[in-house]
C-alpha cells in the first residue's frame, strides 16, 4: 500500500483488531516491529511513514488505501472500531512516558481524545460501552493501577475507581451485554480469570479461572443471545498443542470445550492453529 524505503519501519503481524464498519469497508493497523521502541532513533521515520497507519479495504474492489496517519513515531497493538460513532480507538505504544489512550473520529477526520502518555498500564486490551465510554488499564502518577475510562461527554481519563485483584489487568473483553454487563479475562499471576465488569452499577465481579487452572486468552466474544462466551486458552504460548475451543455458560458458570481445532485442522490442511 505503501511502498517502503530502506531503513524505514516494518509491520510484520496484525496483533490489533480487525473491525468491519457498517459500510463494510474492513479496517486493521499493522503492528509495528519492537513497537515499544518506535520512538527510538533507529527508525527511519518519512513523510510517507511518520509513524503507524490505520488501512481501509474495500472487499467490493480490492482496494487497500490508508485511512490514517497515527501521530508521528507512534504504533498500536491494541485497537477497537466504535462502529455506531466511527470512532477508532487504540492504545498508543512508545511515547516517552509510557502508553496512552487515543481516539479519532474517521467520519469527521478529527482527534477526539488523545491521553497523557503513562496513564495506561497493561497496554494489550480496551473494552467499549454501548454509550461509547472506553475502558481500559490505567494508573496514576504513583503507578496505582485500575480499570479506568474515557467518556464521550468529559474527554478526560479518570479511573472508575473498581480495581482487579493485586497483579491482574484486563486482557481481553466482550461488548457490552444489554444489562450493562462486559465480560472479559485478565492476565496476571496465575493466569486468566474471567471478569464481569457492570458498567450500570460500576462492580466488578471475579468469576474463577477461564480453563483449568487459569490460561492466557487474548480474545472473547459473546454470542448475540447473551448466554455465552467463547475464548480459545493458551492463545500463541501453547494454542498449537489442542487449540482448544471453550463455551462458558453465563447463567450456570459451567465451563464446555466445544473443540479442539488442531484434531480438525492438521489432517485436512497440514496447519496447526497456533494462537
Amino acid at each position: 500500500v505503501v511502498p517502503r524505503k530502506h531503513g524505514e519501519p516494518t509491520s510484520s503481524t496484525l496483533h490489533a483488531r480487525i473491525d468491519v464498519a457498517p459500510d463494510g469497508i474492513v479496517y486493521f493497523s499493522g503492528t509495528l516491529n519492537d513497537g515499544n521502541t518506535a520512538g527510538e532513533s533507529k527508525f527511519k521515520w518519512s513523510d510517507a511513514i511518520p509513524g503507524a497507519q490505520l488501512f481501509a479495504y474495500n472487499p467490493e474492489t480490492g482496494e487497500t488505501k490508508v485511512a490514517l496517519n497515527f501521530p508521528r513515531a507512534r504504533s498500536t497493538a491494541t485497537s477497537i472500531l466504535d462502529k455506531e460513532r466511527m470512532i477508532y480507538w487504540c492504545q498508543l505504544e512508545a511515547g516517552a512516558g509510557g502508553n496512552a489512550p487515543w481516539g479519532y473520529d474517521l467520519k469527521n477526520n478529527k482527534e477526539v481524545f488523545r491521553g497523557k502518555d503513562g496513564v495506561t498500564g497493561l497496554n494489550r486490551n480496551i473494552a467499549l460501552g454501548r454509550d461509547g465510554t472506553l475502558y481500559f488499564n490505567g494508573q496514576d502518577a504513583d503507578g496505582k493501577k485500575g480499570l479506568w475510562k474515557v467518556t464521550l461527554e468529559k474527554k478526560v481519563a479518570e479511573p472508575t475507581g473498581v480495581a482487579f485483584p493485586e497483579g491482574h489487568q484486563m486482557r481481553a473483553s466482550t461488548h457490552e451485554a444489554s444489562d450493562g454487563s462486559i465480560y472479559g479475562v485478565t492476565m496476571g499471576p496465575g493466569s486468566g480469570r474471567l471478569f464481569r465488569y457492570n458498567t450500570k452499577s460500576n462492580k466488578l465481579d471475579m468469576l474463577g479461572p477461564d480453563f483449568l487452572t487459569g490460561n492466557y486468552v487474548t480474545v472473547i466474544e459473546m454470542s448475540p443471545d447473551e448466554k455465552y462466551l467463547y475464548y480459545l486458552p493458551d492463545a500463541h504460548f501453547h494454542a498449537q498443542m489442542n487449540s482448544t475451543v471453550v463455551q462458558y455458560n453465563i447463567a450456570t458458570g459451567e465451563r464446555k470445550v466445544l473443540a479442539f481445532l488442531r484434531n480438525a485442522f492438521e489432517p485436512a490442511t497440514d496447519y496447526i492453529p497456533g494462537g
